[in-house]
């Protein structure tokens, strides 16, 4: 498939509130989360969390 469609402005990226639960992730845990190698960790770390509730 040809490139995207839209794609959001680096203005509206930084203003996004993924970008900050990223940042708070960041922050709290040590670990990049826009990483391709930590997506899959935040995806069991999520999975896990939600077993608890």
């Amino acid at each position: 498939m040809p490139g995207s469609l839209w794609e959001p402005s680096p203005e509206r990226i930084a203003q996004a509130n993924i970008t900050a639960f990223a940042a708070a992730i960041e922050a709290r845990h040590g670990v990049d989360a826009d990483s391709d190698a930590n997506r899959e960790a935040l995806e069991q770390y999520r999975d896990r969390d939600e077993l608890k509730t």
